[in-house]
């Protein structure tokens, strides 16, 4: 039996992942938040307790993959800038456009 499989041309896309990273724990901040300071009654100076840990762990993780992402399509957004700002910002000459 042939155990190893062949991939059809698919690629593990990072930034497909890193988008998913960022809209799932950015959706779960505000759930957590509501969670730790409503539901569970946790005051400021109280300490941690899960929902703290929860909350913090999502917004460590969202901060992560927001980075992340601004890194992985810096020069999308450097050339948007460019567009944008009327070569104010960078200029347009030497914002880096994509293959024609």
């Amino acid at each position: 039996m042939n155990t190893s499989r062949k991939h059809a041309g698919r690629r593990f896309n990072r930034r497909a992942v890193v988008a998913l990273g960022a809209t799932v724990t950015g959706l779960a901040l505000p759930v957590s938040g509501f969670a730790d300071h409503v539901l569970l009654d946790s005051h400021p100076g109280a300490g941690f307790n899960a929902g703290s840990v929860t909350h913090w762990t999502c917004a460590l993780l969202f901060t992560g993959f927001v980075t992340w992402h601004v890194i992985l399509n810096r020069t999308a957004y450097r050339r948007h800038i460019a567009e944008v700002s009327g070569g104010l910002l960078f200029s347009p000459k030497t914002a880096v456009w994509p293959p024609k």
